[in-house]
């Protein structure tokens, strides 16, 4: 929008009237809004819970599923590119400066940084008690998404973001003690106060059931924690809950399914044959999950990124 101030100075003495003109030239931009107006108001704070969806689900999630299956053998390496090969070949080979290293700590933090800020923006903004508690299980569970997915790649991570650079970093011990707490926060934040139906239709879509999905995440870590009574309640209260909505990300030819794209539409990565196990750790034949996951044979992966056997991709594809 453009603002045009106009300075009218009459001088006596002038020999005759002069008018100055002026224009403003920092215009407000309303397709790109500020900091103070996205975690200000309800509806900034429903655009960012929604940008975080996108940029988790397109971007984010890819480093989840493609760095540990790559370092795990679980998946085949197939191209020439360099982040991916250096992750495949490990070791001396893959340099600290490695796109397969730095992408995932970058793109996790960045989803987490969004979901602090919308935690701040959730407790600082006046809501109703319905779409406040909505905003915050959303926030934390995204931000235990994130938390969970570092410490599962890295020895140490920052537990909360700084501006300064200056973050603390906490072991694997803390932070999936951290990502148990928050998403205890988030299941007995609705459980106090359901989520507003403003809430439910302006952030979550169809295939979402914030509520399972908690517990879903929270009998994970609750797992990985060693806490395996407590990974049993949550398990059991995603198997026998009323809501038959089964949590998936949706994704169209605008966001596409970033795995999907890497293993099926490009084939730039396969799974390894019997998920990579070999020996005594092979899969038995009625093993459901083969056939489920794997496809025909898909060749071999590279020479240099290990040779293994590698098998097509199904499984939700």
């Amino acid at each position: 929008m453009k603002n045009i101030k106009i300075y009218t100075i009459i001088g006596a003495v002038l020999v005759c009237s002069s008018l100055f003109t002026a224009c403003e030239t920092e215009f407000e931009n309303p397709n790109n809004p500020t900091e103070d107006v996205v975690l200000g108001t309800k509806e900034g704070l429903f655009a960012l819970a929604t940008g975080i969806r996108q940029y988790y689900s397109v971007t984010a999630l890819r480093q989840v599923i493609e760095a540990p299956g790559i370092t795990t053998r679980e998946l085949g390496v197939t191209n020439t590119f360099l982040n991916i090969n250096e992750l495949a070949q490990g070791g001396a080979e893959l340099p600290a400066e490695s796109g397969g290293i730095s992408n995932p700590w970058t793109y996790l933090l960045k989803a987490k940084g969004m979901s602090e800020s919308l935690i701040e923006g959730a407790n600082t903004v006046e809501l109703t008690a319905g779409t406040r508690s909505g905003l915050l299980a959303y926030g934390n569970l995204i931000k235990s998404m994130c938390l969970g997915a570092l410490i599962e790649m890295f020895e140490q991570v920052p537990i909360d973001n700084s501006a300064d650079g200056e973050a603390l970093f906490s072991d694997k011990a803390t932070v999936l003690a951290e990502c148990i707490l928050l998403l205890e926060e988030a299941r007995d934040e609705l459980a106090a106060e359901p989520m507003s139906d403003d809430f439910e239709s302006s952030v979550l879509w169809t295939d979402m059931s914030l509520e399972k999905t908690i517990n879903a995440f929270l009998s994970r870590y609750q797992l990985m924690a060693g806490n395996y009574a407590e990974s049993i309640v949550s398990a059991d209260a995603v198997l026998n809950s009323d809501d038959s909505t089964n949590s998936m990300w949706v994704y169209d030819a605008n966001n596409e399914n970033p795995i999907w794209n890497r293993t099926v539409n490009s084939a730039d990565l396969n799974p390894q044959s019997n998920f990579g196990l070999t020996g005594d750790y092979i899969p038995e034949a009625e093993d459901g999950r083969i056939d489920f996951y794997l496809g025909a044979d898909a060749g071999f992966a590279n020479d240099d990124a290990g040779g293994q056997a590698l098998s097509e991709m199904l499984g939700f594809f």
